[in-house]
């Protein structure tokens, strides 16, 4: 029931907000700017993501929150990703996984 009544919540807005953020806003304004792939690859997926993947399973843990606000990241990803990225035959596709492994282990780590 706490479970079901923190995905309706306002919380789940701002977890979906954020995610949303980093899947698709992230990628146009690297797009717009007129980066090359490397870099695009490099700080996109290298940095910037794994270091919201493992921030959004710390606090998630840290505030005993559902461990079904970690799935938001790495799916809006495998969506948003297909389009900037080649579509689901790239490499880009193997990330999602690894994202929600980040986040699930940070979730651990930071349980009480």
């Amino acid at each position: 029931m706490k479970a079901l009544k923190q995905l309706f919540s306002l919380q789940a807005i701002w977890y979906l907000a954020f995610a949303a953020l980093f899947s698709y806003v992230v990628p146009i304004i690297f797009a717009v700017a007129g980066t090359n792939d490397v870099l695009r690859i490099e700080f996109i997926l290298f940095l910037i993501n794994v270091a919201y993947a493992v921030l959004v399973g710390i606090i998630i843990g840290k505030k005993d929150q559902t461990i079904i606000f970690t799935i938001f990241f790495p799916l809006l990803f495998q969506i948003s990703y297909s389009s900037f990225f080649g579509g689901f035959s790239s490499y880009v596709r193997y990330f999602g996984p690894v994202y929600l492994l980040m986040t699930l282990l940070a979730y651990g780590a930071s349980k009480d």
